[in-house]
């Protein structure tokens, strides 16, 4: 997760994530080449300006015309190149589908289905809603709603979504009110949750670990109240959450 006068990337828990940062990372590294090449260019031609006709050499110059047309094209062909390996690289998973969610914005809470097919081909599956810690004193002793000790405000839920490591899965995002965004970066997923539509997304997440994000757009006057909070647990431990949570239903 983010840590407080962090300049960078939080960790990353899957491909997509690690994809993504990497692009920044290159688009950078060319903006940087872009920017000192540019700057040093202007200083030696005003400082070389002072002298009567030195910078007449630089008129109609064929070479020095194509090297700026030439070289920035390339730099545009590079950028797009990374982007759109990117892009289908986080498109779709050549294994199939291991399990499905369904993602519900409101005003101002997400709600979780979950949907597996066990090894005997049984469909099962629950849901269940996930709302902001709050910033408040517990009622009972036992009370699952108040931050505890090594929580975070704004950043932890009450039931978090949970999500197995290493097993290709498909969300299905949409909203129950207004526009919302479910998006977690540490993942490289952000999907609008758009009333009466299904967006979908592949997940596939990599490590062991938890994951935060936030609703990315303005959906009201508690937009800030609806963190994301995805748990990524181990297959076994996977299985183990969907029979037991059934058996609760």
């Amino acid at each position: 997760m983010s840590q407080w006068g962090g300049t960078y990337y939080s960790m990353n828990f899957s491909m997509a994530a690690s994809l993504s940062k990497f692009l920044y990372e290159c688009i950078m590294t060319i903006n940087c080449f872009v920017l000192t090449t540019v700057v040093c260019g202007l200083v030696m031609a005003l400082s070389s300006g002072r002298v009567v006709g030195h910078c007449r050499k630089y008129l109609k110059n064929e070479l020095l015309e194509a090297i700026w047309t030439i070289v920035p094209a390339f730099l545009i062909y590079l950028i797009a190149s990374m982007s759109f390996y990117v892009l289908y690289m986080n498109g779709e998973h050549k294994e199939p589908t291991l399990f499905h969610s369904v993602i519900t914005g409101h005003q101002w809470y997400w709600t979780y289905q979950y949907a597996m097919i066990d090894e005997m081909g049984k469909f099962f599956g629950f849901e269940h809603d996930s709302y902001a810690l709050l910033n408040d004193v517990p009622s009972t002793s036992d009370d699952d709603t108040v931050l505890s000790k090594g929580d975070t405000y704004l950043l932890d839920v009450d039931a978090p979504f949970v999500i197995p490591q290493g097993m290709p899965g498909e969300l299905l995002v949409t909203s129950d009110d207004v526009i919302h965004s479910w998006s977690v970066p540490a993942l490289g997923i952000t999907v609008d949750a758009v009333p009466g539509r299904l967006n979908r997304s592949p997940i596939l997440a990599s490590t062991v670990g938890v994951a935060y994000g936030h609703c990315r757009e303005l959906c009201g006057v508690n937009h800030f109240m609806m963190p994301i909070c995805v748990e990524i647990v181990t297959p076994a431990t996977y299985l183990k959450f969907m029979k037991l949570e059934e058996i609760e239903e």
